[in-house]
């Protein structure tokens, strides 16, 4: 039987039991202490988990057939420590975690940055298409703000998935892989730089 952590997991994998022990001097289970953690994500999705008493110490212990309905992603998490007969609460635990998809029950795993980046590249292509073949002026306007609507949104999660990387990095001890990039303008160009890559204007 493998040990029990004692501290809160940074990842949870779909479908895997969650288990730790939490030992809190302060806030001992028989001191009538019990510990909830509440979880919340994107798009307000949202669980939370409970704790039961092992002697003064914290049980976490979280069925499968539980962690399998929580959607993977990043989410917030917050641990209190609550007491009903004194009517207290205390915050003994903050911090980001991610909830990984179950390799064995899903055919897709990417993060919503990397499926949102995908779909925004199959948009452009497919108006890219159609700009060239349009010959109506005002219809080829209307194609081509749309076209800077989806670069603008793809570029906004390909910043979403550098982050995702390098904090996976970081988490894996590795060196997170990002750089400071300055792009220059060249005399008489009409390319200016890239707002946050640096560089000076005209």
């Amino acid at each position: 039987m493998s040990e029990v952590s004692t501290r809160e997991p940074l990842t949870i994998v779909q479908g895997d039991t969650l288990a730790f022990t939490k030992t809190l001097p302060d806030y001992k289970a028989t001191d009538g202490w019990s510990l909830l953690y509440i979880a919340v994500g994107g798009n307000n999705l949202t669980f939370q988990f409970t704790s039961t008493a092992d002697g003064s110490n914290h049980s976490i212990n979280v069925n499968p057939d539980v962690t399998d309905l929580w959607l993977p992603g990043e989410y917030q998490v917050e641990g209190y420590a609550i007491n009903q007969t004194l009517n207290e609460r205390h915050r003994i635990f903050y911090d980001g975690i991610t909830v990984a998809a179950d390799l064995d029950s899903t055919t897709d795993v990417r993060t919503h940055a990397q499926r949102m980046i995908a779909n925004c590249e199959a948009q452009l292509e497919a108006l890219a298409g159609t700009v060239i073949e349009e010959s109506d002026v005002e219809g080829t306007k209307i194609l081509r703000r749309k076209i800077t609507e989806f670069t603008d949104l793809r570029d906004r999660y390909l910043l979403e998935r550098q982050a995702e990387v390098a904090k996976e990095r970081m988490r894996n001890g590795r060196s997170t892989g990002r750089r400071l990039l300055v792009r220059f303008r060249n005399v008489g160009s009409p390319f200016v730089p890239i707002s946050g890559f640096g560089g000076n204007g005209p």
